[in-house]
């Protein structure tokens, strides 16, 4: 195999891609090389497989260079050639899908060559077309101070009077777009230091926040800047739920001026401080975080590319269930079904079927789906068996519990392809809920401080070991199992 960075950049183009960059090569105004051109359209031949028996040296060295004697150099630095080539032709794609960037190289290009003319009337269809424009994000601020800086040279001596209201442009939309973009990293920086326990210089940011609390009300107007600000004062403010508030009426009343990808990403924000309050047990939150999904379903800004993907499709399932909203959550499931990626849609649609009525207490019905689900796909197979394991203990099958565990033990043992977190989480659980089964099985034998004792024991091990899995329903059950004995004994 040669140039396997070559290799790797075609494999991810589309066949629409790898033709359009066929002919690019073949483009005498962009390559002259023709061995580059015979050498494209061969790798267009064995696209997508790319296979070592059609990729061999001495094949491609008598392609370019029929007649010659073999070189492994000359190979090399034509595979080299092609991806220079490939790498211009992904950047030209880029460029041309920014019409914003093009349009700026065209106003340079006609300044320098003296078509004022021209250069005012292409800079006068920019103006108009941004103007138009629904979407309020970064690019929109950045395109505006980038027309505004190249138009005001020539403006200054065509237009001298707007030289002024020009200069005001560019300076408030360099000044929005900074403030967002420095904002919105600040946020980032802020997430990972939660997320990883990494250590972030904030100190910029905080400066920001100041002078846009102090002196820059005027920029808190701009909705990119004031929903990354609420969003900044979340992650600082964590106890404060009027940032929250704050923050979700933003996004609920200007949620449509950006891209649905970062609409989403900012409620996503969101929806990560309901999480944490929740694993803080504040219970209201997971009435907002309902909420939130509830939005995000209506404004479809969960749908990429008209699918939802599978962990929403739970994520949903649970926080619905959890809440007891068994009519919404049926409906959903149903509804946003085919929306699931076709090779995943059954198992998704099956196991949350089968979470459904197990929230229920419908416990048959949950087993009868479980056992439809096809276990090729590790993730099912894990949260069926895991599902499957809690429906033993709670209508106290130990046969089948004893059974079911000694199978998935040896799934996890010879599995390689689950993460060792997942395999750590999932043995931490089974182990933590086979002692719960045995001391629920000592309950009617052993006294009522032994009991309390062994109790407590395991309570403590349940909240000291860590990865687990289903952690709050092994306390719910060890609550139950208390309460139950706490009425036999008295």
């Amino acid at each position: 195999m040669v140039n396997t960075r070559l290799v790797k950049i075609l494999k991810s183009l589309s066949p629409s891609e790898i033709r359009n960059f066929v002919n690019y090569v073949s483009s005498p105004y962009l390559n002259q090389n023709k061995r580059l051109e015979a050498l494209a359209k061969y790798l267009q031949q064995i696209y997508p497989s790319f296979k070592s028996s059609t990729f061999e040296k001495d094949y491609l060295f008598k392609l370019m260079f029929p007649g010659e004697k073999f070189s492994d150099q000359k190979v090399h630095d034509q595979m080299s050639a092609l991806l220079r080539l490939l790498e211009e032709f992904l950047a030209h794609s880029e460029w041309k899908n920014s019409p914003r960037e093009r349009s700026v190289h065209l106003l340079v290009a006609l300044h320098k060559r003296g078509f004022q003319d021209q250069f005012y009337r292409v800079m006068q269809k920019e103006e108009k077309e941004l103007s138009k424009s629904n979407f309020r994000n970064s690019d929109h601020y950045y395109s505006s101070y980038k027309l505004a800086h190249v138009s005001d040279p020539i403006l200054s001596r065509i237009k001298p009077k707007e030289v002024s209201d020009n200069l005001n442009s560019i300076s408030f939309n360099l000044e929005t777009f900074y403030l967002a973009e420095k904002l919105r990293i600040s946020c980032e920086m802020l997430n990972r230091k939660r997320i990883l326990n990494i250590e972030v210089d904030t100190s910029r940011a905080d400066e920001l926040g100041e002078y846009l609390n102090d002196r820059g009300h005027s920029f808190l107007k701009e909705p990119l800047v004031a929903i990354y600000y609420q969003i900044f004062l979340t992650l600082k403010e964590t106890d404060n739920k009027e940032n929250y508030e704050k923050l979700v009426l933003l996004l609920d009343r200007y949620s449509h001026l950006f891209h649905s990808w970062q609409a989403y990403s900012m409620y996503v924000y969101a929806l990560n401080y309901c999480v944490k309050n929740i694993n803080q047990g504040k219970a209201g939150f997971r009435e907002e975080m309902f909420m939130l999904f509830e939005t995000l379903l209506e404004k479809d800004l969960l749908l990429e590319e008209g699918i939802l993907s599978h962990s929403h499709y739970k994520n949903i399932t649970n926080v619905g269930l959890s809440l007891k909203k068994y009519d919404w959550v049926k409906n959903f499931l149903e509804e946003y079904k085919l929306k699931l990626a076709p090779e995943l849609r059954e198992n998704a649609y099956t196991y949350n079927l089968s979470v459904f009525f197990y929230n229920q207490k419908k416990y048959k019905e949950a087993r009868v789906l479980l056992q439809q689900i096809e276990f090729s796909d590790v993730f099912y197979h894990l949260s069926a068996k895991s599902l499957l394991m809690r429906i033993y203990y709670e209508v106290g099958d130990d046969d089948g519990f004893k059974y079911l565990v000694h199978a998935f033990q040896a799934f996890l043992k010879r599995n390689q392809k689950i993460p060792k977190y997942q395999i750590q989480s999932h043995h931490n659980f089974i182990k933590s809920l086979k002692k719960l089964v045995a001391l629920r099985a000592r309950k009617g034998i052993i006294g009522q401080d032994i009991f309390e004792e062994r109790w407590e024991k395991l309570k403590a091990s349940v909240l000291g070991i860590s990865p687990m899995t289903h952690t709050r329903w092994l306390n719910e059950q060890l609550l139950k199992l208390n309460e139950l004995k706490t009425r036999q004994g008295s």
